[in-house]
């Protein structure tokens, strides 16, 4: 039995002896494998600098909102209580007398706590020898507002020389006032009209502070203002020629088209027609120097004509009694001027205009 034991003793002792040498043997051996594990640790480095760049892509929102404040403290107050001064004029010749001469001015506006608007008006008068009269606007009803809504205004008071009659032989001047109605909401600018004789003031802006003026004119589409071609306008008015008999006869007079050429001179071309004469005869003389017929634009800037032509350079033929007839002519004007967009074609010996001419290509 010991032998046996011993033997298994002996057996057991070589077995684990071989296995330890066995082992010793692996250890001495190199292997590869150590470098594998830094293999593991590349992929992770890979994976930071993703985080890192898609940071600075939430910075720029900031940028949108300081642009909405501005545009919201630049808004005035239009037509509040106070005193506005305007200073702002036209001119007309009266009827019967063609070589006297009215400024009509607006001089200023107050609008009163209950926000009505008193407009503060002067006439100056060059009589040139005739007997001048202005008689009171107490209930005449064409001295008017208008407004840029296209609203209308009658006055509802008159006082100074609006509201009696005055004569002038020579020069003087006088000073009156309308009252009109609160502006309705919404208004920005204001034309005072005096359409017995055809004339108005523009841009009456009632606002306090530095603001740019207003204006009704339409903003560009295409194309650009004035520039060369033909333009069809076929706008009329009318006026009852000077003579002895006023009611005797109706003139029409049109501005057809306008035609802008390589050097951007602007013709006018016209037609006068007279309607059914009850006077024996009636005759247009040439306005070949007539400087009561000229152009103006939305700028107040003024275009006398530098030629005519056709019955305009002319004296049209007369018309005989009961009958009717018309003629064409054309008036050519300079280059309209930077920043003109609208026309008003004026013969002042006639009290006559023609408004809103725009020369715009479609």
């Amino acid at each position: 039995m010991k032998l046996i034991i011993w033997k298994f003793q002996l057996f057991a002792v070589l077995f684990i002896s071989a296995a330890w040498l066995g082992s010793c043997q692996g250890l001495s051996k190199p292997t590869a494998t150590p470098t594998a594990t830094f293999t593991f640790t590349q992929t992770n480095t890979s994976t930071q600098t993703q985080t890192i760049t898609s940071t600075p892509t939430f910075t720029p929102t900031e940028t949108i909102t300081p642009t909405i404040t501005l545009t919201l403290t630049a808004t005035p107050a239009y037509n509040a209580p106070g005193s506005y001064s305007i200073g702002k004029c036209t001119y007309f010749a009266p009827a019967g007398a063609p070589n006297a001469q009215v400024t009509f001015c607006v001089n200023t506006v107050i609008i009163n706590d209950d926000l009505t608007m008193q407009f503060n008006v002067r006439w100056g008068i060059k009589a040139g020898g005739y007997l001048v009269t202005k008689h009171s606007d107490t209930n005449n009803y064409n001295m008017y507002l208008m407004d840029d809504l296209g609203n209308k205004y009658q006055h509802i008071g008159v006082g100074g020389c609006a509201a009696i009659d005055i004569r002038w032989t020579n020069e003087g001047d006088c000073n009156g006032w309308f009252l009109f109605p609160p502006a309705k909401t919404g208004a920005k600018s204001f034309r005072f009209y005096d359409w017995d004789n055809l004339i108005y003031v523009d841009n009456i802006v009632l606002v306090h502070g530095d603001f740019p003026t207003l204006t009704n004119t339409p903003k560009p589409t295409k194309g650009s203002y004035n520039s060369p071609g033909t333009y069809w306008i076929y706008k009329c008015t009318y006026f009852v020629p000077q003579s002895n008999f006023p009611e005797a006869s109706n003139v029409t007079l049109c501005v057809n088209t306008v035609v802008i050429n390589e050097a951007y001179e602007m013709r006018f071309n016209v037609n006068w027609k007279i309607n059914y004469g009850y006077v024996n005869t009636w005759s247009k003389l040439s306005d070949a120097n007539n400087n009561n017929i000229f152009l103006e634009d939305n700028l107040e800037n003024t275009y006398q004509h530098i030629l005519t032509g056709g019955c305009a350079g002319q004296d049209m033929v007369i018309i005989p009694y009961g009958t009717s007839g018309d003629c064409n002519g054309w008036f050519q004007f300079p280059r309209a001027k930077p920043g003109a967009t609208s026309f008003r074609f004026v013969d002042l010996a006639n009290h006559a205009a023609i408004e809103n001419i725009i020369l715009l290509p479609k």
